[in-house]
């Protein structure tokens, strides 16, 4: 857990093995998760939701990564975005922090990165993660 807080944390991922091994890693830290395997889920999550931090997949079956977090965007534009792909590129990492993503992890990763990542999303927010 970071600080002792625990966030709400967005994970959206069309790989529901992953999606579930990840869930139980966030969970593991005491943060509570809102998995989506549809990026127009995630939207609507967002909406309805209190978030503070989200992870997205780039390959989704409906909409593209990045237009989900213009979307995100749009009716959130401070929540953190990280994004999770397993086709990573330095091309692919510059385009999606130009469009306003926190960070890109690779697929696989660690835990103490997802856990350093955390950690500065809520850094750089000022410890409010993006909840409203």
């Amino acid at each position: 857990m970071i600080s002792g807080e625990s966030l709400s944390i967005l994970v959206l991922d069309d790989d529901v093995p992953f999606l579930e091994s990840f869930k139980d890693l966030l969970m593991q830290d005491g943060h509570s998760v809102i998995p989506a395997t549809r990026g127009v889920d995630a939207v609507e999550l967002v909406r309805t939701v209190p978030v503070d931090l989200s992870f997205l997949d780039f390959d989704l079956p409906d909409l593209d990564g990045l237009e989900t977090l213009v979307r995100i965007h749009r009716q959130r534009p401070g929540l953190p975005a990280v994004f999770v792909t397993g086709n990573a590129s330095s091309v692919l990492e510059r385009k999606v922090l130009d469009m306003g993503a926190f960070a890109l992890l690779h697929k696989p990763f660690d835990a103490r990165r997802v856990r350093g990542v955390i950690r500065e999303a809520v850094f750089r927010e000022g410890g409010s993660g993006g909840r409203h």
